[in-house]
């Protein structure tokens, strides 16, 4: 982590639907015990092309499902749901480290918010979540609609070879050398 934390703000979302508004997800398990803080998309934009620059261009990522999102309540059924809803579409500022940490393909900034802390609590949840709270910026997993590293710079490469063929049929055929003939 770095030192430098800089601010932003995020509007809460309560079970925040997935794709087309259904609540299911791909494992079975539903959104409905989920609270997001929805991010800035271009904040989302400019740390996925940081962290795409940092690493060579060769590693992109795709944006999350809900966009940059810090996850809040991860399917928690709250003992206190009495507060549940309360704040949604509330907007709320948090600090983020724009150090992008890795873990099991998902890239994500650390938080500091002691407002979603405090909320977790009001909920009757454990304060600090497992994981820590994080800023969701892109993940760079396979399959349904996923980017891979490999398949990435394979099309580079392919583009690559292909202005490569380009160039040398656009030119013309190198001369033969005049040769030094004495007689």
């Amino acid at each position: 982590m770095s030192s430098i934390w800089l601010p932003s703000t995020g509007t809460l979302r309560y079970g925040p639907p997935l794709g087309r508004g259904g609540h299911t997800r791909r494992d079975g398990g539903s959104t409905l015990w989920w609270l997001i803080v929805e991010g800035d998309l271009e904040l989302g934009r400019y740390l996925r092309h940081q962290f795409w620059i940092g690493h060579r261009r060769t590693r992109s990522l795709q944006a999350p499902l809900w966009g940059t999102h810090i996850s809040v309540v991860r399917g928690e059924t709250p003992p206190k749901p009495v507060a549940w809803k309360r704040l949604d579409g509330a907007r709320l500022a948090f600090d983020y480290d724009p150090d992008a940490q890795q873990a099991q393909g998902y890239v994500w900034c650390p938080v500091r918010c002691p407002a979603l802390l405090d909320l977790r609590e009001e909920l009757g949840l454990a304060r600090e979540p497992q994981p820590a709270l994080h800023l969701t910026i892109g993940n760079a997993l396979l399959g349904r609609g996923g980017v891979s590293d490999r398949l990435g710079l394979r099309r580079r490469l392919r583009g690559a070879l292909f202005m490569l063929s380009m160039t040398m049929r656009a030119s013309p055929p190198p001369r033969a050398a005049a040769s030094d003939s004495t007689t």
